[in-house]
């Protein structure tokens, strides 16, 4: 298959709430004749694009006829007479929109192309900020640094609720965003809500470039590599970010494509080709009249041994789905997530006498496990996160990579679904995982949930999960509970004999908001061997349940270890 077949083939992109194509640029108009393969005569080779010189059959003079002859010889369908006899290109794409249950074959124009392309590329003319829908117009979330909307001193937080006079009111996010989007250059007049203080603000629009892949370390050892878009720049700045993690010395990584609706193909072929052994089988390719395979050639650029993680959503499709099943295909990925968009088929752009532009459905992505399409039917993941919010699954997935879980006295496992999941009693420990931790308790299956101690799974128990400290501090005596404790409250804890003080650290001593898993900084002193003050060095807050515990290694005076920890529930006074 040659480049220029690679970068003809479009991919849907379901950006701002609409379903949109990815396509390569618009060819000159010496290289228009080659860009009608899709118009040839039915024998003409589609996938292996052999160029038609349209010697034996002359390129169609108007934009209904070039339409017609696409359909009837390179559509990925059998088009029957009675659509093609069709009087109007509207009448025609309608037609076989309904057959074929097909919304991603369509024509345009050239302005709309252009649109959708910039979207691809994540380029517009705007103002550079995240909006959210609020009561009386639409909220920033976010101002881009450097941005125009920074320069005019809009701020996160801000509510418009107007631009260019139209009152932004009960209006839907994307209809909001599109007025404020436009010519660079030209100014939009705003309407601001701030602190109840209303504010005009003229903002100039200018070119707003977004990244199309960033990356991050996450806990100190994880690879989180986010792919927003298949543009024309992804497999570079994919590229990028997998150099810095390794340089940061990543020992594992996540790449998201939650969201991304597609794009270019060639990105997914090379970002595919970079993870994976030379040879491995990436993709089908299946037209009217022939299929193909494609093969990595490459090879892996980081360790292949390195455990790589995939999330996925409802919107990853096309060009993120190929991506997507020639990692699982090859056993490269674990895949967090729910079911994929399931946009299976492929189009190509063709440009028209007339100036619009037809995007084809010419092509099936035929997964190489199975030799089945996924056309209608998406990608499944290996763990269905569906039923937990979407913003917990980032910290799961950190949690799974933990480089010992599953492994220790006081890790924990449970099942989800028919998927068991082992997580590290460290990283449950930890605040940013909190709240994911706790709904993956709250869906797993009933008596799922173990305790690991030796070379053993032990049950937990329902007590315990229902008290929740015995899953973060297993083994620990269980203290009571103290209630209406004054929010300045200072801790006395009195040992059963007389103890090392140097062996009692503040960093062995905890105080931790149950819901939250914030850990309330803590000094401590001895007023007798026996007796430990535990002053914490920030206010409780009002009516809220905490766990304090004092936790292994500690010796007593005489220096025998001991090996238990203890906990006590305490709930402030409201």
């Amino acid at each position: 298959m040659t480049p220029r077949r690679l970068h003809s083939l479009l991919l849907s992109a379901f950006l701002a709430g609409n379903l949109l194509l990815g396509a390569a640029a618009v060819p000159s108009s010496a290289a228009a004749a080659e860009e009608y393969i899709a118009c040839a005569p039915a024998e003409q080779d589609t996938v292996s694009a052999q160029v038609y010189d349209g010697s034996s059959d002359p390129l169609p003079q108007t934009d209904l006829e070039a339409v017609r002859k696409c359909l009837q010889n390179t559509y990925l369908y059998d088009v029957p007479d009675e659509i093609l006899q069709l009087d109007s290109i509207q009448e025609m794409i309608a037609a076989v929109q309904e057959r074929f249950h097909d919304p991603y074959t369509r024509y345009v124009t050239a302005e709309e192309y252009e649109a959708f392309l910039d979207a691809i590329n994540r380029e517009y003319g705007g103002i550079g900020t995240v909006l959210d829908g609020a009561p009386g117009g639409v909220s920033i979330t976010s101002v881009t640094p450097g941005s125009p909307a920074e320069e005019a001193g809009l701020l996160a937080g801000d509510l418009i609720t107007a631009a260019d006079g139209v009152l932004l009111a009960g209006m839907p996010v994307s209809e909001a965003a599109a007025l404020l989007k436009g010519v660079p250059g030209t100014v939009v007049d705003l309407t601001v809500l701030r602190d109840g203080h209303p504010l005009h603000v003229g903002v100039t629009r200018a070119v707003i470039d977004l990244p199309q892949v960033t990356g991050e370390l996450l806990d100190g050892h994880i690879g989180y590599i986010r792919i927003a878009t298949m543009g024309n720049e992804t497999t570079e700045q994919f590229q990028a970010a997998a150099d810095q993690l390794a340089a940061e010395e990543a020992d594992s990584y996540i790449l998201d494509l939650r969201g991304n609706g597609g794009g270019y193909i060639l990105p997914a072929f090379e970002i595919a080709d970079f993870l994976l052994p030379p040879g491995s089988r990436l993709i089908g390719l299946g037209s009217k009249l022939d299929s193909l395979y494609l093969d990595s050639s490459t090879g892996p650029l980081w360790d292949p041994g390195k455990p790589v993680l995939l999330l996925v959503d409802r919107n990853t499709a096309s060009a993120a789905e190929i991506l997507t099943a020639s990692l699982q295909d090859n056993h490269a990925v674990y895949t967090l997530g729910e079911n994929t968009y399931g946009k299976g088929v492929g189009q190509s752009n063709v440009p028209l006498p007339e100036g619009g532009m037809l995007f084809l459905t010419d092509t099936e992505f035929i997964r190489a496990s199975s030799g089945a399409g996924y056309n209608h039917t998406g990608l499944q993941p290996d763990l269905n996160l569906a039923v937990l919010p979407a913003d917990d699954w980032l910290r799961i997935a950190a949690m799974l990579l933990h480089p010992e879980a599953g492994m220790k006295d006081g890790d924990l496992r449970l099942r989800l679904g028919d998927q068991v999941i082992e997580l590290s009693g460290e990283s449950l420990r930890q605040e940013q995982n909190t709240a994911a931790f706790r709904h993956l308790l709250q869906k797993a299956e009933p008596g799922s949930v173990e305790l690991r101690s030796g070379d053993a799974w032990i049950a937990a128990g329902d007590e315990a999960v229902e008290k929740l400290w015995p899953l973060y501090y297993p083994g620990f005596k269980d203290m009571g509970a103290m209630d209406q404790v004054p929010q300045g409250k200072t801790f006395h804890v009195v040992f059963s004999q007389n103890m090392n003080p140097d062996t009692v650290t503040p960093e062995r001593v905890l105080l931790v908001e149950k819901e939250t898993g914030h850990e309330v900084p803590v000094t401590v002193s001895w007023s007798r061997t026996d007796e430990l003050h535990i002053v914490p060095a920030e206010p409780l807050t009002a009516g809220t349940a905490y766990w304090l515990a004092v936790q292994p290694p500690m010796q007593s005076a005489a220096g025998t270890p001991l090996k238990s920890g203890a906990v006590l529930e305490v709930t402030t006074v409201d």
